[in-house]
């Protein structure tokens, strides 16, 4: 079980910030060189937001302020690493 339930002294926001933090430095970078690591958090946050609703890239990259083909990548690294079923 994650810490995050087992106590009430720990912050839900500093929790999550600290496993997304951990999974840009160990998984993604495995897998590629994510130039803006800012932007690749705004891009997660911008997917988990749209769940349940068709893609669009636009408000993504709208979010994010990256390229449309910045977006597929990033999308595509996702997909490899489990956190996005397409």
């Amino acid at each position: 079980m994650p810490e995050l339930y087992k106590s009430n002294d720990i912050s839900r926001e500093i929790y999550f910030q600290g496993y997304i933090d951990a999974y840009i430095s160990r998984d993604i970078r495995e897998l590629t060189v994510v130039s803006n690591v800012e932007s690749f958090k705004e891009f997660i946050f911008s997917v988990a937001s749209r769940m349940g609703e068709q893609l669009n890239y636009t408000s993504l990259v709208m979010d994010a302020s990256i390229s449309v083909l910045t977006a597929k990548a990033w999308l595509s690294i996702l997909i490899s690493s489990g956190y996005v079923i397409y």
